[in-house]
């Protein structure tokens, strides 16, 4: 490592410690700030955008069968650390309703991301969420999916978490295709 690289990675590092523990003190001073009957706004977050060339994965998905079944592709797109930073969901009814609804939310999903906000907490969220297309799918680890949210959060968890520790979020203990 040479030494520019060095210094912009210690200063990271010291930036980052200083800034985790002024958002520690405003969330106490915020909390106080609520026992006066005070509820300020929340400060605006910091965002950082993936590059426009990034590493990821493209999975192809299938949910349900007959008429009520959806194809699509989710693309993720990762931070250096192999860190999810981004998703798209491309659906096989573009235009439709569900596939209006997919985009929209993966927008707002990138954006979180990218502001902050742990992937662990969108599992916790949006897994299990039920509405149609649901069923049985074709991914050996993902048996059925309740809605396409819900397969989405398994696919994310196998991929991202249950991989955790891994650079590139792909060698971990299950096998995601």
């Amino acid at each position: 490592m040479n030494t520019q690289t060095k210094k912009v990675k210690e200063r990271y590092t010291r930036t980052l410690k200083a800034y985790t523990q002024a958002q520690a003190d405003l969330e106490e001073a915020l909390r106080a700030m609520h026992s006066i009957g005070e509820y300020p706004p929340p400060p605006r977050r910091l965002r950082f955008a993936l590059d426009d060339e990034r590493n990821g994965a493209t999975h192809e998905m299938e949910i349900g069968a007959g008429e009520d079944r959806i194809e699509g592709y989710i693309t993720s797109g990762i931070y250096s650390d192999g860190t999810l930073g981004e998703i798209f969901i491309r659906a096989e009814k573009q235009g439709s309703f569900v596939s209006g609804l997919m985009d929209g939310f993966a927008v707002v999903f990138s954006i979180a991301l990218q502001s902050g906000i742990p992937l662990e907490r969108f599992i916790s969220k949006f897994r299990h969420t039920q509405f149609e297309p649901a069923g049985f799918t074709q991914h050996s680890h993902i048996r059925s999916a309740k809605s396409v949210l819900d397969y989405l959060m398994q696919w994310l968890e196998l991929r991202y978490i249950l991989t955790k520790g891994n650079k590139d979020g792909r060698h971990g203990q299950v096998d995601t295709n």
